[in-house]
């Protein structure tokens, strides 16, 4: 990632990256085609949505998404072995 040289950057009035948390709370994500990479596994995925969204701590949050989806045995498992 470059650090900005000049300028300013807004998104809904709040300024970026001063404001980042707020920005990314605000924002969603809406895929035009199926977003699963095939070398990736369950978790991996997951992992990269929640540091899109600005999620640290997501431990926790991971492990209570793939019991909700009872993929938790899935986990280590590359997207390309689902079905």
């Amino acid at each position: 990632v470059l650090a900005p040289t000049s300028g300013e950057i807004t998104i809904f009035g709040k300024s970026v990256p001063a404001q980042l948390p707020e920005v990314r709370s605000s924002m969603g994500m809406c895929p035009q085609h199926n977003v699963l990479w095939p070398e990736l596994t369950v978790e991996e995925h997951l992992r990269l949505i929640a540091r899109v969204k600005g999620i640290v701590q997501h431990g926790e949050e991971i492990d209570r998404l793939l019991a909700e989806v009872q993929l938790t045995e899935k986990r280590k498992s590359r997207a390309s072995s689902l079905s």
